[in-house]
């Protein structure tokens, strides 16, 4: 299912899945180098990471195209974190809640740990950033939440992505918790 959202979102659906996989292994052993590459370099003439920009971490071009490497990488680390947490049984997926305490959204809608819950599910259905799909499912009753006409109100897109990188951090731990036999489930 991802691989289908990757394609509709990168304007793609007309290449094969067989092509969008050896173009997503190409740009994660690309990013996963590149990183290494830079890490050592830092090591080597630890100077090199400070000037401006350089905080960023590495970039890359693939065709023609320039990926913000740590970007990359995170986002696979957050997707990963998100296969753990979420069941995959769409009846038990249903289900899931974060267990952990948020802090408040203070977003100009009511906002509970039932709607950052949510989010998070459109983010595994619908893929990062992709606000109009997730504010679109009706499964995910946030029609209403996220994105309002209004532009200077709360939540639009780039409180969402705090937000989700906020809930991702925080999702994280309850996963590392739960790895390490030390916390509760991580959802309920």
């Amino acid at each position: 299912m991802q691989l289908e959202c990757i394609a509709r979102d990168a304007e793609l659906v007309e290449k094969s899945l067989a092509d969008l996989k050896r173009l997503g292994d190409l740009l994660h052993s690309s990013c996963t180098s590149a990183m290494q590459e830079f890490e050592e370099q830092l090591k080597e003439n630890p100077t090199d990471g400070k000037g401006p920009g350089k905080r960023r971490g590495p970039t890359i071009k693939i065709s023609g195209v320039q990926v913000n490497v740590k970007a990359i990488i995170q986002h696979e680390e957050d997707f990963e974190i998100l296969s753990k947490a979420i069941p995959k049984d769409a009846e038990e997926k249903k289900k899931f809640r974060l267990s952990s305490r948020v802090k408040a959204a203070h977003f100009d809608v009511d906002w509970t740990v039932e709607e950052d819950s949510r989010l998070l599910l459109g983010i595994v259905e619908h893929g990062y950033g992709n606000w109009e799909l997730i504010k679109s499912d009706p499964e995910l009753q946030l029609a209403d939440k996220i994105l309002p006409g209004e532009t200077e109100k709360k939540p639009q897109a780039k409180h969402l992505q705090t937000r989700s990188d906020y809930l991702l951090k925080l999702l994280k731990k309850e996963v590392e918790k739960k790895e390490s036999g030390q916390g509760d489930e991580v959802c309920n």
